[in-house]
């Protein structure tokens, strides 16, 4: 039995790409997941003790489909290593319902402070997803309608 999560995929020439555990029959609920997303990295998870934010977008084009887009700096900060984060929905027909997947590109630094520092990001956004699933009705209505509010295009 294992106590640490591993994640699903390995990192392959500066990208690594991985499902993450969660799917959403709706669109207005994946919106509302975007917002919390947002509202996390410009918060509370801007800086963590093995990552630090440094540029939060916001996508819904009809092209592209529900994303959020970061730039990170990964510890230790003197390594200059950083990464370009994608977390973006993709409706499934089969499943009818939105899959959510991570992309992470390496932009500079060192293979393995990259490796190790995507990793406690990917754990990080984890847990916010976990943490999303456990919100009352009311609480995800609110972050649903805010993204109905904000009008989601490119912010």
């Amino acid at each position: 039995m294992e106590r640490k999560w591993k994640p699903s995929t390995k990192p392959k020439s500066g990208l690594w790409e991985m499902p993450l555990p969660l799917r959403i029959n709706q669109i207005e609920e994946v919106k509302g997941l975007i917002l919390f997303l947002k509202e996390y990295y410009l918060g509370t998870g801007i800086e963590r003790p093995s990552f630090r934010v440094d540029d939060v977008k916001i996508n819904f084009s009809e092209l592209e489909g529900p994303r959020i887009r970061l730039m990170v700096s990964l510890a230790p900060y003197e390594a200059n290593v950083k990464e370009l984060v994608d977390i973006f929905a993709q409706w499934i027909e089969t499943e009818k319902s939105y899959s959510f997947l991570i992309s992470i590109q390496k932009i500079s630094g060192e293979e393995s402070i990259w490796v190790k520092g995507s990793y406690d990001f990917i754990d990080d956004l984890r847990r916010q997803i976990l943490l999303w699933r456990f919100l009352s009705l009311k609480e995800r209505t609110k972050y649903i309608n805010g993204a109905k509010k904000e009008g989601l295009s490119g912010k």
